[in-house]
């Protein structure tokens, strides 16, 4: 993970994972974790939408993993 501090981008997003990390790692439950360091108004509408959606989990978790990775970058 790349920490960006002191820059305009850390007070956006603190935390920024490079696709080699996702590639390397697992992360579980990160969609969870960014969502609450984020502390975005809008990422937090997304997340309450797809969980009140009837797709089936596993969509679900990956729609929040996708967006949380594409924030992130």
């Amino acid at each position: 993970m790349r920490w960006v501090a002191g820059s305009w981008h850390s007070r956006r997003r603190v935390i920024r994972p490079s696709l080699d990390a996702f590639r390397g790692h697992t992360y579980p439950n990160y969609d969870l974790d960014f969502g609450l360091v984020a502390k975005d108004p809008l990422l937090d509408r997304f997340h309450a939408t797809v969980e009140a959606s009837d797709a089936p989990p596993a969509a679900r978790r990956t729609a929040l993993f996708d967006v949380a990775c594409a924030s992130g970058l």
